[in-house]
């Protein structure tokens, strides 16, 4: 869902200088949508989320939530947190240690003059909402990691902001506990109809979760897009390892692809010569315990660095003869058997080599 008019949860067009890092951020956020903000360590994410909560004044430009301006230097404007409309979720989570879930829920209920009785009924509608009623009662220190995000989720969203914040849900858990609040936050947060503002630097989850992405890179936004927009064409060394994505600069002449000595395979692209951008999506790869027979096909010797279970699928890493991110079912990957180290043949279709030239 993209919003049109005024129909935004939030709209931030500013600038803002802290230390070495400049950030100039040009962002919107349908009512509804979910939209993930993705970048290396440094790139600014965190202090863009900071801006947009109001814990940073920008240094011009403006923030807008729900069509009022929260933020314009120019203007003079400037509204503290506590009238912002949001819910955040950053990761420290800071639940109160000395109450139950149910009383932290409702906490800023109980600031805002509720009643105790009339707080907690609303806490306790929110939890059941979630599909969390029976943490009700539990002290915050019985809570597991995954627990205590979804309570924070749930803390956040009681007073029904126009736009929530989220940093990083996903850090600090097991495998176990990512996958169910995983699912936590699929299942609930686009049935919650609010604006979401995700950082995350898990690419399934964005995958799955996300409406639009922004890719932010020293400060920058270097992309954005649908998550699926990502990953054929990526602008970046970033965006390229986060999308799982094979991207190399080479050289074609008459069909011959050459990234190093080592490294050559046939394109189907007969017209592109000269420096180039190679893409090669993960999953149009295939591996094998011998060399595969067929044409158009590219047989590599291929030795296996990692492998990683995302689900469904299963990512392999080769380092030999060149770094290769391969993508295939979890059943094929069961029945090859693949383990660090092994020799295998990965199969390339010559179809599916994207080349562009390369601009100098």
């Amino acid at each position: 869902m993209i919003a049109s008019g005024n129909d935004y949860a939030l709209e931030a067009q500013f600038e803002l200088r802290r230390g070495n890092l400049a950030i100039t951020a040009n962002i919107r956020v349908g009512a509804g949508e979910i939209v993930a903000l993705l970048g290396p360590n440094g790139a600014g994410k965190t202090t863009l989320l900071e801006c947009v909560a109001g814990a940073l004044a920008i240094s011009n430009g403006h923030i807008t939530i729900s069509g009022a301006t929260v933020d314009d230097p120019g203007a003079g404007i400037w509204q503290p947190p506590e009238n912002r409309q949001i819910g955040m979720v950053f990761q420290d989570n800071l639940l109160f240690p000395h109450m139950n879930v149910i009383d932290n829920v409702a906490f800023s209920l109980r600031c805002n003059g509720h009643s105790k009785k009339s707080a907690r009924r609303k806490a306790a509608e929110v939890l059941l909402f979630l599909g969390v009623a029976e943490l009700e009662r539990k002290p915050i220190e019985e809570l597991s990691g995954g627990q205590t995000k979804q309570v924070a989720i749930a803390r956040s969203i009681i007073q029904e902001p126009s736009l929530l914040l989220l940093d990083e849900p996903l850090s600090g858990l097991d495998a176990l506990a990512s996958s169910k609040l995983r699912a936590f936050a699929v299942n609930n947060l686009k049935a919650l109809q609010i604006g979401c503002l995700l950082v995350t630097h898990d690419s399934d989850f964005v995958v799955e979760i996300a409406d639009r992405v922004y890719v932010l890179e020293s400060g920058i936004v270097t992309e954005f897009g649908q998550p699926d927009d990502l990953r054929p064409k990526p602008n970046t060394p970033y965006v390229a390892d986060f999308a799982g994505t094979n991207s190399y600069n080479g050289m074609v002449r008459n069909g011959q692809l050459v990234i190093n000595h080592s490294f050559q395979l046939q394109v189907a692209n007969l017209s592109t010569v000269g420096p180039v951008n190679v893409s090669i999506n993960p999953r149009s790869i295939s591996l094998h315990r011998n060399a595969s027979q067929g044409s158009p096909r590219n047989n590599l010797p291929v030795v296996i660095d990692s492998v990683e279970s995302l689900g469904d699928i299963t990512r392999i890493v080769t380092y030999e003869p060149t770094p290769l991110v391969i993508d295939i079912t979890t059943i094929s990957a069961n029945e090859l058997n693949v383990r660090q180290g092994e020799h295998l043949w990965a199969t390339i279709k010559a179809t599916e080599i994207d080349v562009e030239p390369l601009a100098l």
